[in-house]
């Protein structure tokens, strides 16, 4: 899926290009294209503390119930969803206006869209334009 952005990325001027400093951040840019890609630490997944490591049927029903509303969810021994916005939130204020490409994880991605008044996640290896000055999404 990595590879498929290549050519819908290719030749696209950018103002900035970021990753998550998580290896498979990393191989995701490199996959798509970009060799050397800075990093931020605020661009990480949720921290699911207790619960890395598990898959989504290990978890249980009340663990599942809380992940699929991930509103005010907080791993226990790890982050809140209120944690990763703020974090989020704090990257994206820095950003100068422009086409900036970041490559992030799931979580990260789904909290930005909430903001935005998005209700559902992108298929995988989407590209999603916003407008995060005005919180929105670009269609």
């Amino acid at each position: 899926m990595a590879q498929a952005l290549f050519p819908r990325l290719a030749g696209v001027p950018f103002d900035g290009i970021w990753r998550s400093d998580r290896v498979r951040a990393q191989e995701t840019a490199r996959l798509a294209g970009f060799q050397s890609v800075p990093a931020d630490v605020r661009l990480r997944e949720i921290h699911f503390g207790d619960l890395e490591g598990k898959t989504f049927l290990e978890l249980g029903q009340e663990w599942q119930e809380r992940l699929r509303s991930f509103a005010d969810f907080t791993a226990p021994g790890g982050e809140s969803t209120p944690d990763v916005q703020r974090r989020a939130e704090d990257f994206l204020a820095g950003l100068a206006i422009g086409r900036h490409l970041i490559f992030s994880h799931g979580g990260w991605i789904r909290i930005v869209m909430a903001a935005c008044g998005c209700d559902r996640f992108p298929d995988k290896a989407e590209l999603v334009k916003l407008d995060w000055s005005n919180r929105r999404i670009i269609p």
